[in-house]
């Protein structure tokens, strides 16, 4: 699929390097302690892109560099049918790119999932799969891509010795055809400088070894070697020229303006964290080892992407923290005199500045996007004892096709197996997973027994396993709010021993009730029990249990199946 070309004026630089962060509030704080865990910042088809040209490659980029053998069973493409799509795997810095072995079919939607397993150069693993599709058109694409800026610009007089030599292009290029024999600098005489190319993010720059000599005129080429990701070169070689001046540029940068100001009172959790600059900084100098974000328990472990406005000659760093921010807590933005211009002249102070949150925002009903109107939704198989069970609601199974026992179980809704509707909701589950075990902010902890307790609206956590086994019923009371909304995380199992449940009180509705369980979840004999379970592996319905709410399984393994007894299940209403 061909993308838009870029604005004129912008480059979007993304990078991340390695940060150390230790945190504990309540047990938790953004990224919590030791290593950051690699994630997809990026992809490209971007997900639900339609249009798709079917010779288009499929590329995923991550927030730090990835170890090229954990990609080989991890990046998987999926037809319509669950079908793999065969291929190679090729790893560019942060980038993966998946070559189908013949085009892609038109007008099919593919699926493509990174597997949890996937790991960084530490061997780190992402720990959550990433699932996202897009939809092919008619035909490939045969549009060759441009050069829509450069930095220096052609015939630029005055540029400094230690300047680097910038490229835009219209589009995603494919990284292995941006190289030191497609991105030529020459000097007078045509011989050809020695330096590095390194492309991020449909941008190349061209790193000279030595710095430029004064008073020279330099041409730069790119070459109809330099393709995208639709295999379509250049039409022509790009050349254009500059000239350098007397001396290096000495002036220091300066930080003009941030976002959030200085000083700044009830921030939103979800915001990113800006610096403007007076001038081009050298993006490899702006990184989470220098621009830094913290409160009093640590440092909020994230990302830095860096994005240059060729229009106003300015650049902007920005830190985007890997969860949400703190709610009503002081925050210290920090970027050090590592940071520099093009010409190697840093900061000549520390810039800080500091902010304050507001209140917690975090407690938005968990988006199930596709898998909304699943009652029951399964990876590997749904399956029924010879009782009757009467599921309200419609039925997924994706990628697996086992059903047993309908009838005698009664669905009284449509039932989904194998096919696009059932694929489409796994991957909104495998997200809104995601998006439940990401919630932060002040929370509840809800480890083991929570019998006979009443939990009002609001985040509560188990790090290890809850269950409902005695003292009663579990209260959960909205207390007259029609809005309230109730989200537990829980690391290992959701239990409930027979006859004991929930109870619902003070207008608490089961739509606006979401358990993300790690492990499994069990609803004991008899139980009554409320609210969207998304399980990462299985949820059994014991004998005679009832569910007003979804049960919603192999969020993130893939092989979840919803065992069932003689139950009743209702798929909840908002």
């Amino acid at each position: 699929m061909k993308q838009e070309p870029l604005r004129l004026g912008f480059i979007a630089i993304i990078l991340v390097a390695f940060m150390s962060a230790w945190a504990v509030v309540n047990g938790s704080q953004n990224g919590g302690p030791g290593s950051i865990v690699p994630k997809v910042t990026a992809t490209n088809p971007a997900d639900n892109a339609i249009g798709v040209a079917v010779n288009h490659l499929i590329a995923v980029t991550f927030s730090q560099e990835m170890s090229a053998p954990s990609l080989t069973d991890c990046l998987i493409v999926r037809k319509p049918n669950g079908v793999a799509v065969s291929g190679t795997i090729a790893l560019y810095n942060r980038t993966a790119i998946f070559r189908p072995l013949v085009n892609l079919a038109p007008h099919t939607t593919y699926t493509v999932r990174i597997r949890p397993e996937v790991s960084d150069l530490a061997g780190i693993a992402m720990g959550v799969a990433y699932t996202w599709s897009f939809t092919t058109g008619a035909a490939s694409d045969t549009t060759a891509p441009t050069v829509t800026s450069t930095d220096p610009a052609n015939l630029q007089m005055s540029v400094p010795t230690n300047q680097r030599i910038i490229a835009t292009f219209s589009e995603d290029m494919a990284p292995a055809s941006i190289n030191t024999t497609n991105f030529i600098v020459t000097k007078p005489g045509g011989a050809a400088i020695a330096g590095a190319v390194h492309y991020v993010s449909g941008t190349a720059i061209f790193v000279p070894t030595y710095g430029l000599k004064i008073n020279t005129q330099y041409t730069a080429t790119i070459t109809t070697g330099a393709k995208d990701l639709a295999r379509n070169p250049l039409a022509a070689d790009y050349v254009w020229s500059f000239t350098t001046g007397a001396s290096p540029d000495t002036v220091n940068p300066t930080v003009t303006s941030t976002i959030p100001a200085d000083g700044a009172m009830g921030v939103p959790l979800d915001q990113t964290v800006s610096a403007t600059f007076s001038e081009v900084m050298n993006y490899a100098t702006i990184t989470t080892g220098n621009f830094l974000l913290t409160w009093s328990g640590g440092s909020v472990v994230g990302t830095v992407t860096y994005v240059y406005d060729s229009i106003n000659n300015v650049t902007q760093a920005t830190f985007v923290p890997q969860a949400n921010l703190l709610n009503n807590t002081l925050y210290t933005a920090t970027i050090t005199t590592e940071a520099q211009d093009l010409a190697g002249n840093p900061l000549v102070a520390d810039k800080v500045w500091q902010f304050t949150t507001g209140a917690s925002s975090d407690l938005s009903p968990v988006p199930l996007g596709a898998a909304a109107n699943f009652a029951v939704l399964a990876a590997a198989g749904v399956s029924n004892t010879s009782t009757p069970t009467t599921i309200t609601g419609d039925v997924g199974i994706w990628p697996g096709t086992s059903m047993t026992n309908f009838p005698p179980g009664i669905v009284n809704g449509t039932v989904h197996v194998n096919d696009s509707t059932s694929q489409a909701a796994e991957a909104a589950l495998g997200i809104a997973y995601a998006n439940a075990a990401g919630r932060v902010g002040p929370f509840t902890p809800a480890d083991g027994n929570v019998g006979g307790l009443t939990f009002t609206p609001g985040l509560y956590r188990s790090g290890t396993s809850t269950e409902i086994s005695g003292g009663g019923n579990l209260t959960l009371d909205a207390g007259g709010d029609p809005n309230a909304v109730f989200i537990f995380q829980i690391a290992s199992t959701l239990t409930t021993s027979s006859g004991f449940g929930i109870t619902l009180a003070g207008g608490a509705k089961p739509s606006q009730i979401f358990w993300e369980v790690g492990s499994s979840a069990t609803i004991g004999v008899g139980s009554q029990f409320f609210g969207t379970i998304l399980a990462n592996t299985s949820i059994t319905l014991v004998s005679g249990a009832t569910l007003n709410g979804r049960a919603l399984a192999g969020a993130v393994s893939g092989t979840g199946a919803v065992t069932m007894d003689d139950n009743t299940v209702v798929l909840a209403t908002p």
